[in-house]
């Protein structure tokens, strides 16, 4: 999960979809990526292995934050 504080509140994204957008990006911005297909896949793939960890925020009652 990525965490970013907002004044009262945290903006939560979670990393999964962090890496779509950035797969959507780089297949908007270069044209000269080589594989393609592959390299894309692979951007907006690099981070499905935190999708079922994000599904539940683990608040940290120490710093008293997500």
């Amino acid at each position: 999960m990525i965490v970013r504080p907002r004044g009262d509140y945290f903006l939560l994204i979670q990393q999964h979809d962090h890496a779509l957008l950035a797969g959507e990006l780089a297949k908007h911005l270069s044209q000269t990526i080589r594989p393609r297909e592959e390299t894309l896949f692979g951007i907006a793939n690099h981070d499905v292995g935190w999708k079922e960890l994000d599904q539940q925020v683990v608040w940290n009652q120490e710093a008293n934050r997500p």
